[in-house]
């Protein structure tokens, strides 16, 4: 039966760890890690357990780290920043021109970025008018550090997307946690620059802050956190379900972050007395794996 698995300690003090999504690397699965409070970034293979300390980013890290589709860069952004910080593998990183002000009157904040293609993704916002919250998706060109934004945008109560996906076709794209219940998503078609309510949530089932390119991913809550074990589907608008198991000692399972590789593999973010990290294989992990994720074992954290 495969299980959860407690991964190697954080080499640092992150107050909640962010991660980009699992990809294969050398013969091995790999991850890479920032994390809140403190402006540090690192590499963690998940089969030999070793952490690999990278160039530090501009920042602290808020939210869940996005990849390109070739995997060569990711980007990341600082909490209720207007820049976008890019990494490339094997290089280091660079910082975005500021984000145009909202409608050419407010400042901006980041709170999630999905890749088009390699070099264009789509940036969800918000913005602060006196007390409503407004959020548009912006287009961003890191070849020519351009960004453009449309006229279009939504008013809601409260949002703070957690989580952003495309779909198959490069046409819509959806965000998670909005809305003043949390359980509501949106869609903003990009042909035509508007925007809609996307699949709301089963009762008390919430979004897990990710960078997963197609999926977003939820679970229900217990005791303060969610499990990841559902997502959308962006092609489909239909919750899929029970993916991964429900983790041990369900109730320690942070909400903060998670990231995948397919359907198979999982990383996530447990909380003791400080956050901890533990990974999952599925028993049919995609071709090229080592197998040897379950063998990180080091110790059952305790409450």
């Amino acid at each position: 039966m495969t299980v959860w698995v407690f991964e190697a300690n954080n080499p640092v003090g992150w107050s909640a760890p962010y991660f980009s999504p699992i990809v294969a690397m050398g013969g091995s699965w790999v991850c890479y890690i920032g994390g809140y409070n403190l402006a540090k970034f690192y590499r963690y293979n998940l089969d030999t357990n070793a952490w690999t300390e990278l160039a530090n980013p501009p920042g602290v890290i808020w939210g869940g780290i996005a990849m390109s589709p070739d995997k060569t860069k990711m980007v990341a952004h600082l909490s209720n920043g207007s820049q976008l910080w890019i990494y490339t593998v094997g290089g280091g990183w660079t910082t975005s021109a500021v984000a145009p002000l909202f409608r050419g009157l407010f400042a901006t904040n980041i709170q999630s970025a999905v890749f088009l293609d390699n070099d264009t993704l789509w940036v969800h916002l918000r913005a602060l008018d006196g007390a409503n919250q407004q959020t548009k998706c912006y287009r961003y060109v890191i070849s020519t550090d351009t960004w453009t934004q449309y006229p279009n945008y939504k008013q809601l109560a409260y949002t703070n997307s957690q989580c952003i996906c495309i779909n198959t076709a490069g046409t819509v794209l959806y965000f998670g946690q909005c809305g003043a219940d949390y359980t509501k998503s949106y869609k903003y078609t990009i042909a035509t620059d508007t925007y809609a309510e996307g699949p709301s949530l089963p009762a008390a089932h919430y979004f897990v802050t990710s960078a997963d390119r197609g999926r977003l991913w939820l679970g229900p809550k217990t005791g303060g956190f969610v499990t990841m074990t559902k997502w959308v589907n962006p092609d489909t608008e239909v919750l899929e379900s029970d993916v991964f198991p429900a983790p041990p000692e369900r109730d320690k399972v942070s909400n903060l972050s998670g990231g995948v590789h397919d359907l198979t593999v999982a990383i996530a973010a447990y909380h003791v007395a400080e956050p901890k990290n533990m990974s999952y294989t599925g028993e049919a992990a995609p071709s090229g794996s080592v197998g040897g994720i379950n063998s990180g074992l080091l110790e059952v954290l305790s409450p």
